[in-house]
């Protein structure tokens, strides 16, 4: 049997299904391992599971909405893990020092994204990390959007700023006090390969693929709170995400629907017998 085969094989076996949690997270952040590293008093490899996932993550392991917890299979036995309580530990001792990113060479493709807000910088993030030349357009005169909103008890100024270095410092070019509207639009579409909107917000309705995220059949894509109609943060990291996959194949003139069944948050197929699992409370606070 060929490797494709064997590997739709093992698919079809429901031990390889993800757990409940995995699934339910948008980006689907190894819960289970995770979790593991954690109770080895692991943090810092707990962190990088992470962080393999998640970007920004002393940011967004701080205010991640956690949609993990309701699915997670004990909340009918004493309470959902707390899983972000978890995470905002792992983020507190599992840190260390940000390392240097190291440049990818360019592809020679250029890519506009509107909006700095934390959909926009994760799509920027990602699109600089696959080679193209980013430029973003930003209405304000700083990059992290709504992410402000959380300095304080939450998250403070210099865990915000440290984070967003990745940005500031990388080659993304950065325009700040640029707010772009749905004229001006038309003038980027056509000096840039593709152009991604997150901006929270846009005066003209835009006919989204919610699969792929591209707006009709145009190099125009969207996502974050255009997208996804609430105000989730997680979701909006996924709905940017998975967008520079669609703009990553747009450009490459691949297919942007071929293999994508199981991206963002979906129900797993995988079953558990809970019947004989004793019903424990769940530890509310942890640090």
């Amino acid at each position: 049997m060929d490797l494709n085969k064997l590997l739709s094989k093992q698919d079809l076996c429901i031990e390889d299904r993800p757990s409940a949690c995995i699934s339910a997270c948008p980006l689907h952040m190894d819960v289970k391992n995770f979790i593991e590293e954690i109770e080895k008093s692991d943090f810092k490899k707990a962190y990088k599971i992470m962080a393999k996932k998640v970007p920004f993550m002393r940011i967004i392991g701080n205010i991640c909405d956690h949609p993990c917890e309701n699915a997670c299979v004990r909340s009918k036995l004493g309470g959902s893990i707390n899983i972000h309580e978890l995470e905002k530990a792992v983020v507190k001792l599992g840190f260390s020092s940000n390392k240097r990113v190291i440049p990818i060479p360019k592809n020679g493709k250029k890519v506009a994204v509107v909006g700095a807000g934390i959909s926009g910088i994760t799509a920027a993030f990602d699109l600089d990390r696959k080679g193209y030349e980013v430029t973003v357009y930003e209405k304000n005169d700083k990059i992290g959007g709504r992410l402000w909103s959380f300095q304080g008890e939450q998250l403070s100024k210099e865990t915000i700023e440290e984070e967003l270095q990745v940005i500031n410092k990388g080659n993304i070019k950065i325009n700040l006090n640029h707010p772009v509207d749905s004229i001006e639009i038309d003038k980027i579409l056509g000096m840039y390969d593709a152009v991604y909107i997150g901006t929270g917000s846009w005066k003209k309705d835009l006919k989204i693929d919610m699969e792929t995220f591209q707006v009709e059949d145009t190099p125009l894509f969207a996502g974050g709170r255009i997208a996804n109609k609430n105000d989730s943060v997680i979701f909006s990291i996924s709905s940017a995400r998975r967008a520079v996959v669609s703009i990553d194949r747009y450009i490459q003139k691949i297919s942007l629907t071929v293999s994508r069944e199981n991206e963002g948050a979906y129900e797993t197929s995988l079953r558990l017998k809970l019947d004989d699992i004793e019903s424990i409370e769940a530890i509310k606070k942890l640090l």
